[in-house]
């Protein structure tokens, strides 16, 4: 169950989609919600690496993030400078519609995504306008991450 918490000042990465960098930029995409800190984004890495995945692939899994949500093509780092209100969780079962969780899913075969066991990571959630994310963040700029061995900067 996610809760309440203050991110404090350091460093976090945020893995957005493809679409979103194309249609927004990177420094709007890089100006969204959900992050992870530099502990979890180099489990990550880790995992990329042992299982031969890109980086993209393995934060879909690790993350809980259905491909038809995004493909987690890009990552870049954030500093953050002042201490800032968020929710912080594990990665639920999720799928590409309707959570599992909702009472008007019906059961047409989606495939529900879980987190390997005892892979489950924390995630960060900042609510708020992105011009406010923007303004307490300073933004490394954003890497594509779908091929192999490729990370963001400081990762």
């Amino acid at each position: 169950m996610p809760q309440e918490t203050k991110m404090q000042p350091g460093v976090y990465f945020r893995f957005f989609g493809t679409i979103a960098h194309n249609r927004y930029g990177p420094t709007a995409a890089m100006a969204g919600g959900w992050w992870v800190d530099f502990e979890n984004a180099l489990a990550i890495k880790h995992w990329a690496q042992k299982f031969d995945l890109s980086l993209a692939q393995a934060a879909q899994v690790l993350l809980v993030i259905p491909s038809s949500w995004h493909d987690c093509g890009y990552a870049g780092r954030g500093v953050l400078r002042t201490p800032m209100k968020a929710w912080v969780g594990h990665g639920k079962p999720a799928t590409g519609s309707l959570s599992p969780d909702n009472a008007q899913r019906r059961s047409t075969g989606a495939v529900v995504q879980v987190a390997p066991p005892g892979q489950s990571l924390k995630q960060y959630f900042v609510p708020g306008e992105p011009a406010l994310i923007a303004s307490v963040f300073e933004f490394d700029p954003p890497r594509q991450v779908i091929a192999r061995n490729l990370f963001p900067a400081g990762l």
